[in-house]
């Protein structure tokens, strides 16, 4: 009876503190013993969490560790709202350092649904003590300083398990021929190869202890960027298998130089389909599925199918589409005949589905493919789809 009266005085606080984006404590929270200490702490934690929401951050945290805790600053900004309600931060964990002069600070981001508390988030911060009070940082750097350290060129990569090499040189050789052909002038690129298998772990390397968005989750790979320096975390999962998947790669470092209002996701991912295929199959056995699954005559609408986004594959979560796949075979003809500056063009050609005039202009610019002879030209493609060569 006396632990249901604590719970029910516990979420009347929470419901009653709800609409303030303040930093709230629990009264149970173990604080510093130094009454002083745990009043700067706090006081610190909850100006430096109301500054990240306004983007002026950076004089609360630890300069060595500047770019790590940026990467964690950028997954809270926006976190004390959405479309729906209001999220205030919670002081969960104050937990002392003994190597350091420090603390491990865990803080969640909870909201009100219909008088249920909602759990967005639980992010952990290390607050160093200084002559001023605190400064923070992620525990990025903590998690990981027994890992191993290789530099590629402008490359360097931090990983877990030197069975990741198999990994790092694979990425490595594909991201210098994605760069040169993409002209992509932003090198500085750091790379965390974790052992980790999946998302959830990978989270809490950063300092992400928890990410409604993210639960379940077991295969995605991380990205974040910093100014003109990048960074991104990938799983065990990439690292182990004989042939590494550098699909998501292409489209990751085209992302860098092609403005998002221009960009067209669905040749940048025929692309990226014709280089590395998708999903582990190469594109060579993507051609073999196509033709086992698809019936091509002169009564096959692809424009209906490329629009619609038919998907030949085995299943949803896997899809094959037929947008994509005819967007391969485009780049492969432009390529080949006019060099990659034209294939950029239609990288460029915008949203699809939204312009679609803006994208048959362009189209036809390049390769003389419009609305009207679609069908037939596509036709052509797919007849000769084996006859093009290899890029």
């Amino acid at each position: 009876m006396r632990s249901s009266n604590k719970h029910t005085f516990l979420f009347a606080a929470f419901i009653a503190n709800a609409q303030t984006n303040r930093l709230t404590v629990n009264s149970e929270i173990r604080l510093p013993k130094d009454s002083i200490e745990s009043a700067q702490l706090v006081l610190a934690l909850s100006d430096f969490l109301d500054a990240i929401q306004h983007g002026d951050a950076e004089k609360w945290i630890l300069p060595a560790e500047k770019l790590e805790t940026e990467l964690l600053a950028g997954e809270i900004k926006g976190m004390d709202k959405n479309d729906a309600m209001s999220f205030t931060p919670y002081l969960i964990n104050v937990e002392a350092l003994t190597d350091i002069k420090a603390y491990s600070v865990q803080v969640s981001y909870m909201g009100v649904s219909d008088d249920t508390p909602v759990l967005r988030a639980i992010f952990e911060f290390i607050a160093h003590k200084t002559e001023d009070g605190f400064r923070f940082s992620s525990p990025l750097l903590r998690n990981t300083k027994s890992w191993f350290k290789k530099e590629i060129d402008y490359l360097t990569y931090y990983y877990q398990d030197t069975i990741a090499e198999n990994f790092i040189e694979q990425w490595s050789s594909a991201m210098f021929k994605y760069d040169k052909k993409l002209n992509n002038n932003h090198p500085v690129v750091t790379f965390l190869c974790d052992d980790c298998n999946n998302m959830a772990c990978m989270l809490r390397l950063v300092g992400v202890n928890y990410l409604m968005g993210a639960n379940g989750l077991n295969w995605l790979s991380i990205s974040y960027a910093i100014a003109d320096r990048k960074f991104a975390t990938y799983p065990r999962r990439l690292s182990r298998q004989s042939k590494v998947d550098v699909h998501d790669l292409f489209h990751w470092r085209a992302n860098d130089v092609i403005p998002r209002e221009k960009r067209n996701h669905y040749m940048v991912c025929g692309c990226a389909t014709l280089y590395a295929g998708s999903w582990g199959y190469d594109w060579a056995e993507i051609r073999k599925m196509f033709k086992e699954r698809m019936t091509c005559d002169k009564k096959t609408d692809w424009l209906k199918l490329y629009f619609e986004q038919y998907n030949f594959g085995e299943s949803q979560e896997r899809p094959f589409r037929i947008t994509q796949f005819i967007n391969a075979l485009v780049i492969q003809k432009v390529e080949k005949e006019q060099g990659f500056p034209a294939a950029m063009e239609l990288f460029e050609s915008g949203n699809m589905l939204k312009d679609r005039e803006n994208f048959f202009r362009i189209l036809e610019k390049v390769t003389g493919i419009n609305e009207k002879n679609f069908n037939k030209e596509v036709g052509k493609l797919i007849q000769n789809m084996d006859k093009t060569g290899k890029i």
